[in-house]
């Protein structure tokens, strides 16, 4: 989940002429993969330099001492190899060195991009010794064990045959540097008579360095492949790895199984509640018949898939015959884009690319989802990462602001800083050259009671049932909930502060900009049981115990959020998605009120982690939203 780049200069195609550049467009390049720190190791015949920083890079690499530091080291002569590395935080603290890359074991350095999902169980199985939180450091440590009985292809591959989850691996030391990786998150060009290499984890980022060889050809290290150079005799050799191997998580209730066993948190508050449906009277819009059945109900038209020929005939249109990606994938880490690429790569044979847009609240639960759905399916994984700590500032001003003058139609405030994600979809794709982009989620996750509460409530006369009031061409209710955002920052001067601009970028990206994706489950079944199944026996995917279903585990936001409506109005967007099932003939209505009453439980573990991540005290918050509530 990081950048990682380098090169081997001989003093030809590399040389001091260019290594400046080179480094320089690298690492600006990597930035965007991972900005809470970075690092470089530079080998020089037998002298080692490593230095790491817990700043993203365009802030470390102007200290004076680091450009002194470079600057010298491409003055000299003869075989020189530096990599770099921009740090995405998975496992362990940044503030820590020891956590951060690259790392080193007795001239051994290694660089790691990925999640191992099951490391410390590795530690104890091997009886290795730790010390730091970093995964990577497993790696190195049992690579380097492997290699007093083994040759380098041998304990690469014993490696890589007990690693569940997502790794691609640099490592080095005087006499050999060796790549490997088991989802294709390296690229690199090689000059076979100078035995000189530059890589990185995008071929984009090899791009503009190609000016400098125009005749450098630009090669990817498929997914379960690794390379050995040997750098005293100059030669390589090319071999195998194994793809993530699955361990099998317990598994998730079925729908009908699913039913709170202890007392509630919630009160019982005598709501009105539809007599068809499970909305309740607090839901923006609605109105009750004299029967109790709520306009809602009584509007929805069931969701009806489309041909699926025609989703036949459209991948063909894109399929790549070389291997080639053909797809770009929104991959948020949750359970619908993770059956989607499952779908698109074992019944569709077609080569995706994963993109997730790391915005700050993507959880390390979902992190390690989808490290273990890209190791086993051998799929490139692109990270753009946001400025963390910047983003995690702004949530805390927006929370803050809202606790001071609390209104429902401001909460989803609190997630602008993901709005950017689908920008994010399409200028990768466009960088890449990649025609089909597509988006994973149920149909049955429609919230439009989030802008209800702002004053933007559909009317449900003209409206199909699970169409966003907010699409592209309905050009009013988007004036209407600007003015309400204007009302509320206006009157409210906790809001004034930079993080509003923030807000108002996503504000646009999020109802100003066309998404013309691929929507899978338009034409893909869409089965809650069977996905689960699937995802947890064949990938090992990893489920919350704080909640018993699997939507919205990957978001950290999530858990608060759910929290606030449930206070105020005692209903959450929990509600709305199993009453859209319920009246699709789904699930029945007895069902979906036992699951929701589950899934309504305060997640308050989860709560409080999102809660420090934002530098907000977790007691206060809690006793003022249930004060607020009770007003």
């Amino acid at each position: 989940m990081c950048g990682i780049y380098g090169f081997i200069s001989n003093d030809k195609n590399i040389n001091e002429r260019n290594e400046e550049l080179i480094f320089e467009y690298l690492w600006k390049q990597s930035e965007n993969r991972g900005k809470e720190a970075c690092g470089v190791a530079l080998l020089h015949e037998n002298q080692q330099i490593i230095k790491k920083y817990i700043q993203k890079s365009s802030v470390a690499y102007k200290d004076k001492n680091f450009k002194n530091t470079i600057n010298n080291f491409h003055n000299l002569k003869g075989q020189k190899i530096l990599v770099g590395h921009s740090r995405l935080q998975t496992n362990g603290e940044r503030n820590d060195s020891k956590n951060n890359q690259p790392i080193e074991d007795d001239g051994q350095i290694l660089l790691h991009n990925g999640i191992i999902c099951n490391f410390n169980d590795l530690y104890k199985k091997n009886n290795i010794t730790k010390t730091s939180d970093l995964d990577s450091e497993y790696l190195l440590k049992r690579y380097k064990f492997l290699l007093k009985t083994s040759d380098n292809k041998k304990a690469m591959k014993d490696l890589f045959s007990e690693i569940e989850g997502e790794a691609t691996i640099v490592t080095f030391n005087s006499r050999s540097l060796d790549f490997a990786s088991n989802c294709g998150n390296l690229y690199y060009i090689f000059f076979d008579e100078t035995f000189e290499i530059v890589f990185s984890s995008e071929s984009i980022f090899l791009e503009e360095v190609k000016k400098y060889f125009p005749d450098g050809e630009i090669k990817k290290l498929n997914s379960g492949s690794s390379i050995f150079f040997d750098l005293q005799n100059k030669n390589y050799e090319v071999s195998e790895v194994s793809q993530s191997v699955v361990n099998i998580k317990p598994v998730l209730p079925l729908l009908k199984e699913i039913n709170l066993n202890n007392k509630s948190f919630w009160n019982d508050r005598g709501l009105q509640i539809c007599n068809l449906g499970i909305l309740n009277e607090n839901m923006p819009g609605i109105r009750f018949d004299e029967e109790g059945v709520s306009n809602f109900s009584k509007s929805f038209e069931p969701f009806q898939l489309k041909n699926i020929n025609d989703l036949h005939n459209k991948l063909d249109e894109h399929r790549s015959s070389n291997r080639k990606h053909d797809i770009l994938v929104g991959f948020s880490g949750g359970r619908d884009s993770s059956f989607m690429l499952h779908l698109l790569k074992e019944k569709y044979n077609m080569n995706p690319v994963a993109v997730t847009y790391d915005w700050g609240m993507v959880t390390d639960l979902a992190r390690r989802n989808q490290a273990r759905i890209c190791g086993k399916l051998g799929i490139e994984h692109i990270i753009v990462a946001a400025d963390i700590p910047l983003n995690r500032k702004y949530i805390n001003e927006y929370v803050n602001a809202w606790l001071d003058k609390p209104h429902l139609g401001m909460v989803p405030l609190f997630m602008a800083g993901d709005k950017k994600y689908f920008q994010i979809l399409n200028d990768t794709a466009m960088k890449y050259d990649i025609n089909l982009i597509a988006y994973g989620a149920s149909p049955y996750e429609f919230t439009s009671f989030k802008t209800g509460f702002a004053g933007v409530v559909n009317s449900f006369g003209t409206e199909h049932n699970l169409e966003n009031i907010l699409d592209i061409k309905n050009f009013i209710p988007k004036i209407n909930l600007s003015l309400f955002y204007l009302k509320q920052v206006l009157s409210n001067n906790k809001y004034w502060n930079k993080s509003i601009i923030d807000a108002l970028f996503g504000f646009k990206n999020s109802y100003f900009e066309q998404k013309d994706f691929l929507q899978m489950y338009d034409y893909e079944v869409w089965d809650e049981d069977n996905i689960n199944n699937i995802l947890i026996n064949e990938y090992g995917w990893e489920t919350d115990p704080t909640i018993p279903s699997s939507w919205r585990i990957g978001d950290g936001s999530a858990p608060f959020y759910n929290f606030i409506y449930k206070s105020f109005v005692d209903f959450s967007e929990h509600d709305t998605f199993r009453n859209n099932q319920v009246l699709s003939n789904i699930i029945d209505r007895k069902t979906a009120l036992n699951i929701v009453k589950a899934e309504n439980e305060p997640r308050f573990e989860k709560i409080e982690e999102y809660l420090d991540l934002i530098n907000i005290d977790y007691d206060s918050t809690i006793d003022r939203i249930l004060s607020f509530s009770q007003v």
